[in-house]
């Protein structure tokens, strides 16, 4: 199991702060993606007389943008759009919900358009339960 930025932008928002302090350390506990933001640019700033800068890096948390419009057209909110594309752009085998109005409801959908399966947490233990 991976993690990225989207989901700690994610976790960030919610408001209790015990779960949030508990969802951090769970998150803390997986491995980074590999492709988890996108260098846009930069921005520049001549601090002094003397050719002192600063320079600061425009980011986007989402490794292919096009690709997360091109979901949250199909119907899915941005954040879920966002996460399915990380996981779609980090060539990801299987990605992990208990969505069910967005991603287990539309799966059938997503997984023909696109190499990954869509899977409730229970159903990917069934499947290595019976495949083992």
């Amino acid at each position: 199991m991976q993690r990225s930025n989207v989901a700690l932008r994610e976790l960030e928002e919610t408001g209790n702060p015990i779960q949030q302090d508990n969802l951090r350390r769970d998150f803390l506990e997986l491995v980074p993606i590999a492709k988890d933001e996108k260098v846009l640019g930069f921005d520049n700033l001549q601090s002094d007389p003397y050719g002192g800068f600063v320079s600061n890096p425009i980011v986007s948390d989402v490794e292919d943008e096009a690709l997360a419009e091109r979901l949250e057209s199909q119907g899915l909110p941005k954040r879920d759009a966002q996460h399915l594309a990380q996981a779609i752009s980090n060539n990801a085998d299987v990605f992990l919900t208990r969505d069910e109005p967005h991603f287990i409801n539309k799966r059938e959908t997503l997984e023909k358009q696109f190499k990954i399966k869509i899977r409730r947490p229970s159903e990917l233990l069934l499947e290595i339960e019976a495949a083992a």
